[in-house]
């Protein structure tokens, strides 16, 4: 059986609906909002009104009562969280809208490599994280400042225990203990760590420093080989894993490799988040030649052939409209910003 088409949400006039990579649009703009589909499944509103669609546009579930708002699926689970009526937490819901894993938790994160991130309360004002399984079981008891999650294909993640960072597998045992002043997650297996001058380089758990720390920051992990970092002058590049270089440091910022292209952005004045102010982002290939020109606001990852671009007051600074679109490899508008 062939595989429908992978879908996108897209805006137009105040409505939602869906289109595929080409840019034709396959679920009308008939919703008030419209999230991204994940496992399958999306979720929109119709006024007050919000449910799961199937990607035949088919409702699967209304959001329960006890969910003020649900977040999109992973591993077959979405995170919810409770209505203020229902009292406070987090907790998981199946693929037909049934409260899967109770909402007792402070704070959750999406299932990932068969285990989510949760907090519970400590013995301080501030809770505590740990590791449970898709049965809701505690697989890491909840003992740690945070824990960063597990990437996809990688049975590493980083934690924080008392103000310095360490490495764990997935039943919680350290695999590096908590010594590192500052360190990313592990990705494709290998990761940023900051030494005790507040240099970072790319560490491999089991090996140790394979890039010795000599960067300004760790700006994206490793996608497809290759990492954004930043020199002493706070200029963006990548590198790949042994340090190479694989692109000039030209840019404010540098997002994560997908399908071969990698957004930049160019000019503008730094702020805080991800974002220099007033710069404009376009495309490079993992030769570091530009495939799009800086043209947009922000740009997303590319999915499926495509990315999602957005022009307007993407930082949130001054409370502008947004516009969002979609492009294909090439730069091509496949739906218009609005």
């Amino acid at each position: 059986m062939k595989a429908p088409p992978r879908l996108y949400p897209a805006s137009r006039d105040g409505k939602s609906g869906y289109i595929d990579a080409t840019g034709e649009l396959v679920i009308p703009l008939r919703f008030d909002r419209a999230a991204r589909f994940a496992d399958g499944l999306a979720a929109v509103a119709v006024e007050e009104s919000r449910f799961f669609i199937d990607e035949a546009a088919e409702v699967a579930f209304s959001f329960p009562p006890v969910a003020e708002y649900v977040l999109p699926f992973s591993e077959a689970k979405a995170l919810f969280c409770l209505h203020p009526s229902h009292g406070e937490g987090f907790g998981f819901l199946d693929r037909k809208g049934r409260v899967a894993i109770p909402a007792v938790y402070l704070n959750a994160d999406y299932f990932s490599g068969g285990l989510a991130v949760v907090m519970v309360s400590g013995n301080n004002a501030e809770g505590k994280h740990g590791l449970i399984g898709h049965g809701g079981n505690m697989i890491v008891e909840p003992a740690y400042d945070c824990i960063l999650g597990f990437a996809e294909h990688d049975d590493l993640t980083v934690f924080r225990l008392d103000g310095k960072y360490g490495v764990m597998d997935k039943a919680g045992h350290h695999v590096i203990e908590s010594i590192l002043p500052g360190a990313k997650n592990v990705q494709e297996g290998i990761m940023g760590a900051q030494d005790a001058n507040g240099k970072w380089g790319l560490l491999e758990p089991q090996r140790g420093f394979v890039v010795e720390p000599r960067f300004a920051e760790i700006v994206s992990n490793c996608h497809e080989g290759k990492i954004g970092v930043r020199n002493s002058e706070w200029m963006a590049g990548f590198i790949d894993k042994e340090g190479r270089q694989v692109t000039g440091f030209e840019y404010s910022m540098v997002h994560w490799f997908s399908e071969g292209l990698a957004p930049v952005q160019v000019g503008g004045e730094w702020s805080a988040g991800d974002h220099a102010r007033g710069g404009k982002m376009g495309v490079i290939d993992d030769h570091g030649n530009v495939v799009i020109p800086p043209t947009y606001d922000l740009i997303g990852p590319f999915v499926g052939g495509i990315a999602e671009v957005r022009v307007g007051d993407v930082a949130g600074e001054d409370d502008g409209i947004v516009r969002r679109g979609y492009i294909d490899r090439k730069g091509r508008v496949l739906w218009e910003p609005s």
